[in-house]
């Protein structure tokens, strides 16, 4: 039916925003569990340094199974204080259950010491029904996003685009209970907030990896997703969970591969 068709969009466009949402519980706890964590590992709260080169392939798994269903590539560039993040997801397209789906995704933009400040995000998704595109500029003199339409969006000190948000994070002294953040995906800009959850340990193709959680504050009626940032791999994100809107996991993204390098 046209559900299942649609799905594969549906999930790769999920694990590519990085968003969370959870319950409220994990923001309650995240004072005392950041206390915790702050004492095991350091890196939570002195933000480690962006590498100058860095590519991610994650695998994108159906719901919370390993029913794999695609993978997605990151690739990063920061030299002298720029930065260009280009990430592509191919679903592997099973015959009678999912299409072929690819998405791209291209920021760009400044590395400050609050983090990345985005300049341009653009999307440009291929699949049976053709290609769309999206696009977004960050005009931080005007306080203005630009968008491919026409329309703009007002632009807050802490703004990111769904690409660089995962990597800004990694930048960020995670010491705060919760933080806001504008997020754009090239079409709006929306207002979140995120909490800083538990240290976790999770299971991944690269083994055990200890991670710092991250998630979109609960709102009503919103998808969201859950991040995981490896506190051995300077933040870098290895896990992103997306839920529908009625809390279910949809999608999954895990790390299989990181490469980094300083050259």
């Amino acid at each position: 039916g046209p559900v299942t068709v649609a799905a594969p969009a549906t999930i790769v466009e999920a694990a590519s925003s990085v968003v969370a949402e959870t319950a409220t519980t994990g923001v309650v706890d995240a004072t005392g569990s950041l206390a915790r964590a702050a004492t095991t590992a350091e890196e939570t709260v002195s933000s480690p340094r962006l590498p100058r080169h860095a590519l991610l392939h994650f695998a994108v798994q159906y719901g919370g199974g390993t029913f794999k269903v695609g993978e997605i590539s990151h690739r990063l560039e920061n030299i002298d204080g720029r930065y260009n993040l280009h990430s592509v997801t191919q679903t592997t397209g099973l015959v009678g259950i999912f299409k072929n789906y690819q998405l791209s995704q291209s920021s760009s933009g400044s590395v400050t010491r609050q983090g990345l400040r985005p300049e341009s995000y653009q999307e440009t998704k291929t699949d049976s029904n053709g290609t769309q595109s999206a696009m977004a500029y960050f005009d931080w003199t005007g306080n203005e996003v630009h968008f491919a339409d026409g329309s703009t969006g007002k632009l807050s000190e802490q703004a990111q685009d769904v690409l660089s948000l995962p990597y800004h994070l990694s930048q960020l002294p995670l010491n705060l209970e919760s933080f806001p953040i504008a997020l754009s995906n090239g079409k709006n800009i929306r207002q979140h907030y995120l909490a800083v959850g538990e240290e976790a340990t999770i299971s991944t193709a690269m083994g055990e990896l200890r991670t710092i959680t991250l998630h979109k504050v609960h709102g009503e009626n919103e998808e969201g997703l859950i991040i995981w940032l490896a506190l051995e791999y300077r933040l870098l994100p290895v896990k992103i969970l997306h839920l529908d809107k009625s809390g279910e996991v949809s999608a999954n993204m895990v790390i299989t591969d990181i490469r980094v390098s300083d050259e």
